[in-house]
């Protein structure tokens, strides 16, 4: 359910016996307790989607690994890929633009990484993809200066497009992918060191490329679609630190490689995009204890794969999407959500 933009209006037709600013202040506070009542709110209605120019940028890529580093404050982007191409370059977003950094150490080229920021570790966590014919299994820190290679006594599968999120406190939790054979179903956590193979009581389906962000303060991870191939999924999942749970309403349509990522701003998770058998899609949901769609006039055109994070953390409360795939090919913009 939504509140539509002319609610006030409505609502100030439809009052009775007031008069000038009575009925003005009477339409305002019924259309504010209305919206309060459905856990939305004029910062909730509707997000501005804005198109930025930065001075440098990433070139034209998707299936990039994106990370919001709470402990440098900036959007750090690593790989993906154009066409046969698969990169290997890191860059971050200082608020303003793309910089392009030089490691003295770094993962190899590779498309579909699962990146997440650990707040346990106070450090960004990526794990696998893929170079186009083989499958990563390999784990990497990203302190804000160098990446560090992790030697792990335990570890997922080599795959690419798995699901990785923080879940707070509790470091990063790990889902699915896919190694050109087989898509998993797996879950996994990681606490520095090694990573441990967890057995929920209920799971999502095997699939990769799904969508997933940690809701912020509250202890809960959500996980939306993805696809095993031949099917595209439209359920969502909720992770608690012990099982992942079904949610029930409705919400986006099927699909795969949507972009999502925690809004500070809105204290809320925001979603856009990603591609079904047939089209790729272009629309803005919300996630507040269930899922909301957002009607915005300007926003990126459809696509699927782009690089989507958090910036700026509460101070800030912006996401910054760069990039993606769509029937124009691969694209290099940035846009920024607030």
């Amino acid at each position: 359910m939504s509140v539509k933009p002319n609610a006030g209006r409505e609502v100030g037709r439809r009052g009775g016996g007031r008069s000038g600013a009575g009925k003005v202040l009477a339409a305002a506070g019924l259309a504010v307790a209305t919206a309060l009542a459905l856990g939305v709110g004029p910062a909730f209605a509707s997000g501005t989607w804005t198109k930025l120019s930065p001075s440098s940028s990433p070139s034209a890529r998707n299936a990039a690994g994106i990370a919001y580093d709470k402990a440098t404050h900036t959007t750090v982007l690593f790989g993906g890929t154009k066409g046969s191409s698969r990169l290997a370059d890191t860059w971050h977003w200082d608020g303003t633009t793309w910089r392009k950094l030089s490691p003295s150490t770094s993962p190899s080229a590779r498309s579909g990484p699962a990146m997440a920021y650990d707040d346990a570790l106070g450090l960004v966590v990526l794990f696998g993809g893929s170079d186009g014919s083989t499958y990563d299994s390999d784990t990497w820190t990203w302190n804000g200066t160098i990446w560090k290679k992790v030697s792990t006594a335990s570890a997922p599968s080599a795959r690419r497009g798995a699901s990785l999120s923080s879940t707070g406190s509790n470091g990063v939790v790990l889902f699915g992918g896919f190694d050109g054979t087989t898509y998993f179903s797996d879950t996994w956590t990681f606490n520095g060191s090694t990573w441990s193979k967890k057995s929920p009581s209920s799971s999502p389906s095997a699939r990769t490329d799904a969508g997933i962000a940690h809701s912020g303060s509250a202890s809960t991870t959500v996980l939306f679609g993805g696809s095993n191939g031949s099917t595209y999924d439209s359920d969502t999942w909720t992770w608690n630190g012990t099982t992942w749970t079904l949610q029930t309403g409705t919400g986006p349509s099927a699909r795969s490689q949507p972009s999502m990522a925690y809004d500070f701003g809105k204290a809320k998770i925001v979603l856009f995009g990603g591609k079904n058998a047939t089209t790729y899609l272009g629309d803005t949901w919300i996630w507040d204890s269930g899922w909301k769609e957002q009607t915005i006039s300007t926003s990126p055109s459809a696509r699927a794969s782009a690089a989507f994070a958090a910036y700026g953390g509460a101070s800030s409360g912006v996401g910054i999407l760069f990039g993606g795939i769509s029937d124009a090919g691969h694209l290099s913009d940035t846009w920024k959500f607030s």
